[in-house]
């Protein structure tokens, strides 16, 4: 396996619950450090770096590995 696709499932996961404001007890915990920079943009900037990441794990898994 790839490190570049364990990089992307991270992001998916960071922008599925970024974009529908999960509870999860993990999530909660990057929410919570994100709430000190980003106040009520909190979800949504982690739901857009899940995506970004997501992007960057998929493009460098075709392009390096």
């Amino acid at each position: 396996m790839s490190w570049y696709l364990l990089m992307a499932a991270i992001g998916a996961y960071m922008a599925d619950g970024g974009f529908r404001k999960s509870e999860a007890k993990p999530f909660i915990y990057l929410v919570a450090r994100a709430r000190l920079m980003w106040k009520d943009n909190a979800h949504r900037m982690l739901g857009t770096s899940g995506v970004v990441i997501t992007v960057l794990g998929i493009v460098f898994h075709f392009t390096l590995a």
